[in-house]
């Protein structure tokens, strides 16, 4: 999986750069050229792990996003079949839209493309309702 791969490169990259940071000659108070060399070494190296780590993080999101389409089409049509007849299509479209869609990019606090909470309890108490 590359979110683990991703993960692992970052730890490995933040262990080996505070070895390698530890074992180097540490510069003279008065070298300043030294001191800049050496901060501009580190700040290199931990924007590259920064961009390692956030990568881990954005391969995490698509997969658990994935796993969640996954679950869901194995389960769609029990879910449809509990609906009333007239409401199929709109919940054909809306679930369409999410599958065939794009992963999310980032986290959201709130997202256009999902239900309602309303939409939601009202769709759950009609299938409650239908339900023998």
């Amino acid at each position: 999986m590359a979110a683990e791969w991703f993960r692992g490169a970052t730890i490995i990259g933040i262990i080996a750069t505070a070895v390698a940071v530890s074992l180097l000659p540490h510069p003279n108070a008065g070298d300043w050229a030294g001191i800049v060399y050496r901060l501009a070494i580190l700040g290199a190296l931990g924007a590259l792990f920064a961009y390692l780590a956030k990568q881990a993080g954005q391969h995490r999101r698509v997969a658990n996003w994935a796993k969640s389409i996954e679950v869901q089409l194995k389960s769609f049509r029990a879910f449809v079949e509990g609906a009333p007849e007239d409401e199929h299509g709109a919940i054909y479209r809306a679930f369409a839209n999410r599958v065939l869609g794009n992963p999310p990019e980032k986290a959201k606090d709130s997202s256009d493309d999902t239900l309602p909470a309303s939409q939601v309890i009202d769709l759950l108490t009609t299938i409650a309702k239908k339900a023998p």
